[in-house]
């Protein structure tokens, strides 16, 4: 860039570099149109998916007619009445299933029309999985451009008009390869999205609603056909129509158009093609892309275009120090689930040696301290499960998160990218650097005025990510490891406090076990920044770190002291995250 600046690369340099830039630039247009094309045919985008979704959002559109008109329905028949009841009845409950399903608002849908601003979810996510591929393919041919410039563009090795044609040629091998990689990871998304019943789930969805219309019109329809009609209310509708009529019409009419959607889908193979184009058909599509002669050599607008490429890669830039940013969300997330897991292995490691101890014992219906260490042995196996299924929710509440983190749309309007431009531009007529600093140039354009509104929105959506992600943990360690710990703490409070004073060696041993165990626990905890707030006797009460359970009269104790604690709390780095319980003098 720097030779542009002072000599315009030079004629012979200039021409070749654009050329690879322009062959290359066609190259990957050619390459992904080519894998987008198979990729859609593939996944069968735009064929039953949207079919289906439309067809569900026009017969919700008609369910809500049918309740209008059935509210409007308030003096006539009892008869009918109740037949417009018991339908309105099966339709809002689909209608809300569908909206929880879709987390639609309400007015979606609403209507016999299909609003163009609804897309099936379905769909939406392969087109996701899609660019995802594009942006791979993308990615390497740029590199295979660099490198093949980097090779072809050095003193004695600088090809021209004709040897460009053949060196060009020997690439397109690997290229064929991008876009086999790329196709396979695209494909490789789609099929664990089918795999899903996620991707059948409008399909299935709608086949039901055919058979709620079906019942529909063989019972209630066929019932308000046979009833008599008295003082039906008529409400401007079209030659005074009477609402009953409307609705069953509006059944019918939902009923038939519903009809053949779903004989298409029940009678439609599902296609299996050739994912791959044959290395012959895809070079011939390259070919097609690249026809055009080599460029004559650049002028000084070439200059510009360059510094535009330049200023818009800053921008890819800070996209992908966004992106980098999951790394971060993951050890928030894994750091929480391997401290669930260290817990648990403690619970099982307690619960190990108890069961041990249990077994050398005899049953006696009068040795209560044996009941309690089978009690204690079956309250910590639950405590195990427990933590197992909440720490599982919690890790897919984690990759839904991470999910949506990477799918989020950051990129900068195509305005401020123009506006961009054009400030470096004159940055760089006003003091242009020399060949040493053009990284420092770009560097003081990032990190300056200039892009200071795209570098702030992207920082505002990756810290709202990063708070979804600590209340998460946040909650995590409180309602799940914590409330374990806690309850674990009431057991060697209460039950655990008979074993100790048992005059029997085993009850004894099985009380120091579930102590070791705590002291383990605790151990744990510190290791990963949770520390333990547990007062002692004559300590001044402060509601921020205790919460008291009792309060009661106490000799040698001044009011607003702590007697007793009967459970630890817990506070994270700075954070109070569970108050301890104590008895405090009044």
């Amino acid at each position: 860039m720097w030779k542009l600046w002072k000599e315009y690369n030079g004629a012979v340099k200039g021409t070749l570099e654009h050329s690879i830039d322009t062959r290359f630039f066609a190259l990957k247009l050619s390459a992904c149109d080519q894998l987008a094309a198979d990729a859609a045919r593939f996944s069968r985008l735009g064929d039953s998916d949207t079919a289906v979704y439309d067809q569900l959002l026009y017969l919700m559109g008609i369910y809500r007619q049918v309740g209008g008109l059935a509210d409007m329905y308030a003096d006539g028949s009892p008869t009918v009445m109740a037949l417009l009841m018991g339908i309105c009845e099966v339709l809002n409950s689909r209608l809300k299933e569908f909206e929880d399903i879709t987390n639609l608002e309400p007015n979606v849908g609403k209507g016999a029309e299909t609003p163009e601003t609804s897309e099936n979810p379905v769909t939406r996510e392969k087109r996701t999985i899609i660019e995802g591929a594009l942006a791979y393919t993308t990615k390497r041919i740029n590199d295979q451009g660099l490198s093949f410039g980097s090779e072809n563009m050095r003193g004695e090795n600088q090809v021209w008009d004709e040897t460009f044609d053949e060196k060009l040629s020997e690439c397109f091998r690997e290229t064929y390869n991008h876009y086999r990689e790329g196709l396979r990871f695209c494909l490789a998304g789609l099929d664990d999205l089918h795999a899903r019943k996620a991707a059948r789930l409008y399909s299935d969805l709608l086949k039901r609603e055919f058979e709620e219309l079906e019942n529909i019109i063989r019972v209630q329809v066929r019932a308000l056909e046979d009833t008599p009609i008295e003082n039906a209310v008529h409400v401007g509708l079209p030659e005074d129509e009477p609402i009953v009529s409307r609705v069953l019409d509006l059944l019918r009419e939902a009923y038939q158009q519903t009809g053949p959607v779903v004989n298409e889908l029940l009678h439609t193979p599902e296609s299996n093609p050739e994912p791959y184009r044959t290395f012959e058909e895809f070079t011939e599509g390259l070919l097609s892309a690249i026809k055009s002669e080599v460029s004559k050599p650049r002028d000084a607008e070439e200059f510009y275009q360059k510094l535009e490429a330049e200023t818009y890669a800053l921008f890819d830039e800070l996209r992908v120090n966004y992106l980098k940013a999951a790394y971060r969300l993951q050890l928030i997330i894994s750091g929480d689930i391997l401290l669930a897991d260290e817990i648990s292995e403690a619970f099982k490691k307690v619960l190990g040696e108890i069961e041990d101890l249990n077994e050398g014992l005899e049953e006696d219906e009068d040795n209560i301290e044996h009941d309690i260490q089978i009690g204690i042995a079956e309250t910590i196996s639950i405590k195990i499960d427990s933590l197992k299924e909440s720490t599982q929710s919690f890790n897919k509440q984690g990759m839904a998160l991470l999910k949506a983190f990477s799918a989020e749309k950051t990129d900068a309007p195509e305005e401020e990218r123009k506006a961009a431009v054009k400030e470096v531009r004159a940055l760089w007529m006003e003091n242009p650097p020399e060949r040493a600093g053009l990284d420092a140039f770009f560097e003081q354009c990032l990190q300056g005025e200039i892009f200071a509104p795209y570098r702030e929105a992207v920082e505002k959506a990756r810290n709202e990510y990063f708070n979804k992600a600590e209340k998460a943990a946040l909650r995590f360690k409180k309602e799940v490891l914590l409330y374990e710990i806690c309850t674990y703490e009431e057991i060697l409070t209460h039950s655990a406090s008979r074993l100790r004073e048992s005059a029997q060696e085993v009850p004894r041993k099985a009380a120091g076990l579930l102590d070791d165990a705590f002291r383990a626990l605790e151990v744990i905890l510190k290791k990963n920044n949770i520390s333990i707030i547990r007062p002692l006797p004559h300590e001044p009460f402060n509601a921020k770190e205790h919460e008291v359970l009792v309060a009661e009269h106490h000799e040698g104790f001044s009011k607003g002291e702590i007697i007793k604690i009967m459970t630890a709390g817990y506070r994270h780095k700075e954070q109070i995250i569970i108050r301890a319980n104590v008895i405090a003098a009044r």
